[in-house]
């Protein structure tokens, strides 16, 4: 069927439809063989594009601060050819489990990562078996000692929570930071795509915004332990919220904008800082744990 010639919602649908039926056999991957994934152990699954450093941080500071079991899986997303392989690199060097995502239909950010999250569900999480599980943006670190899933043995869900207008009772856990009690959810179906139709209640919203419908709405969302955002500027360059603004989520950290997929000013000047604030919690990790192996 020729795509152009249909409107343009049955052009997504089978634009989705045929991303969906991309099997996890017939991308590249590493690491990636086992069978199921323990009960107790927790998928925390980072969609990386572009950006092999960032990587390298949040993998420390998740071995260091993380206190679940856990196993962190590298979903790439990128865009360039050059940034796949330096990434599939330091994967295999490391011993992480990675998985190179089909080639995007999408062009938009949040649609091309809402698209990779529920190919990730349907390819990895249904058929390994997995109970909880969660998404991380490549760019948000843990600040200091933290758990997850001590939200999730009390509760479905657990995230940043969004709320497209306020006064509504649509809300929503954004998809960069998400996790899930997938044996207590009331829908098996995610769809975390972005946008403005019925499963958003007809609010725009940001990746992860189609879950309201089937899944957020039928949870009671004044008995969840949510995570809330409290945004911070580091800088006076330019007002641009992926340029001057960090975003504090509790215990973790969003520095934004990671792959610079928005154009900014002084580019060099925000990476030197980011750089500087991660090696910082590196060292207060590192000497924490070398204090309590001793």
């Amino acid at each position: 069927m020729n795509l152009k010639n249909v409107g343009p919602f049955i052009r997504f649908r089978l634009t989705k439809w045929k991303y969906l039926r991309r099997r996890l056999g017939s991308t590249i991957t590493s690491n990636c063989e086992l069978d199921h994934v323990d009960e107790g152990t927790l998928v925390m699954t980072v969609v990386a594009f572009n950006n092999v450093e960032l990587l390298r941080y949040q993998r420390e500071l998740l071995s260091l601060n993380l206190k679940d079991p856990h196993l962190y899986v590298v979903l790439d997303n990128s865009s360039e050819p050059g940034s796949r392989d330096e990434i599939l690199r330091f994967c295999k060097e490391a011993g992480l489990t990675y998985i190179r995502c089909p080639e995007n239909p999408f062009s938009s950010p949040s649609w091309s990562h809402a698209m990779v999250l529920e190919w990730f569900v349907k390819h990895f999480v249904v058929p390994k078996k997995v109970r909880y599980f969660g998404f991380i943006d490549h760019d948000m670190f843990p600040l200091r000692q933290t758990s997850i899933l001590a939200f999730l043995r009390r509760q479905p869900v657990y995230g940043a929570l969004a709320i497209p207008k306020e006064g509504s009772e649509v809300w929503y856990l954004w998809a960069g930071f998400c996790f899930f009690d997938f044996d207590r959810l009331p829908t098996k179906k995610l769809d975390f795509m972005p946008g403005n139709n019925r499963k958003t209640g007809y609010l725009e919203t940001d990746s992860g915004g189609s879950n309201w419908g089937d899944l957020y709405s039928k949870l009671d969302r004044g008995s969840l332990a949510l995570n809330e955002r409290r945004r911070v500027r580091f800088r006076t360059v330019e007002d641009i919220v992926q340029s001057d603004y960090l975003d504090y989520h509790d215990d973790w950290v969003h520095t934004l904008n990671g792959s610079y997929w928005q154009p900014i000013k002084d580019r060099e000047g925000k990476g030197a800082y980011v750089r500087e604030l991660l090696e910082g919690l590196l060292t207060e990790a590192r000497e924490r744990t070398a204090s309590g192996a001793r």
